[in-house]
């Protein structure tokens, strides 16, 4: 993925001009603060349907593949699904997608490098099915850096209050390696897992962090917990961090006490005062023991997630 520069004189005269013409059940609900950002801009979910009475492959418009077999799928009560069901698919594989879905890439505060993230469910009807843990799905995560070592993750995300954040946490699903798959008539290669739960499901490794140097963000007064989500990319990587604050005015993320000295990052700064919303997107290069200091710009919903979007 490329880094962006856009202005933000032109990100919302460009939305003006617009304007002008005219494992959770569910992602996570957000509650008034700065959370009600990513329930405007969270990736939607897109409806795939399937009739379990012969195998299928579904594909979501981002590239992820579902293989459901017959007996794959069980009502609440135990019993076999047959007939249509629909899924409901969301994919995240751009930094943009993760930064505006609240999706870091954090297990249990470390940090780790994606290979894309999803949120899968499936209904008949108004009944949410369960998975075969027999007969289970077979997940495809497009790629174009097949590496080995990735795993299938898990996540859920904390419940968001009036003053804090909702977050996500990946754990790894044991003995759930991928395996790379080519696509022969296509050469698309592919991580693929066999998934037995519905939910957030992240294709990652762990970044393993050593040496290296803790970075620190400080942010204008009035800029803390209670209204503002901080993130960093390490721009190289499919890794996303969220910081909190670490002794007011300053945030600490937590999951890169070890990044390493002279790579480039990006920090993102989203925050929510009453009515308006406040941004800030800084390219850096890190250094030892660096604090970076960020500027609070106010801007639309819109605007904002147009240059989420460029990253």
């Amino acid at each position: 993925m490329k880094t962006k520069s856009l202005s933000l004189a032109l990100v919302i005269a460009a939305v003006g001009l617009f304007s002008s013409c005219k494992k959770d059940a569910t992602p996570a609900t957000q509650n008034g603060n700065v959370q009600s950002f990513f329930d405007q801009t969270q990736v939607s979910a897109q409806t795939l349907s399937a009739n379990l009475s012969t195998y299928n492959t579904l594909t979501g418009a981002k590239g992820t593949i579902i293989k459901v077999a017959p007996g794959s799928l069980l009502h609440q009560n135990g019993t076999t699904v047959t007939g249509s069901v629909q899924f409901q698919l969301r994919e995240l594989y751009s930094h943009g997608d993760m930064i505006l879905s609240n999706a870091a890439t954090v297990s249990n505060g470390s940090l780790l490098k994606s290979g894309g993230e999803i949120y899968l469910t499936a209904t008949q009807g108004s009944e949410n099915l369960l998975i075969n843990h027999s007969n289970p799905l077979v997940l495809q995560f497009p790629t174009s850096n097949a590496t080995t070592g990735m795993q299938l993750f898990t996540g859920s995300f904390s419940t968001a209050t009036a003053t804090t954040p909702a977050t996500i946490n990946w754990n790894p699903v044991a003995n759930a390696n991928a395996t790379i798959v080519l696509d022969s008539s296509t050469l698309n290669q592919y991580f693929g897992f066999s998934s037995d739960s519905f939910g957030w499901t992240n294709c990652d490794q762990f970044y393993n962090l050593t040496g290296g140097t803790d970075l620190q963000v400080q942010l204008p007064v009035g800029f803390d917990s209670t209204n503002t989500r901080v993130f960093m990319l390490l721009d190289a990587e499919n890794s996303l961090a969220w910081a909190d604050v670490w002794a007011s005015p300053i945030y600490k993320f937590h999951a890169c006490s070890h990044t390493p000295i002279g790579i480039n990052v990006t920090i993102i700064a989203i925050a929510q005062k009453g009515n308006q919303f406040y941004y800030a997107i800084q390219h850096e290069t890190t250094a030892s023991g660096v604090i970076f200091t960020v500027t609070m710009t106010p801007a639309p919903v819109a605007a904002i997630k147009t240059a989420i979007q460029a990253l």
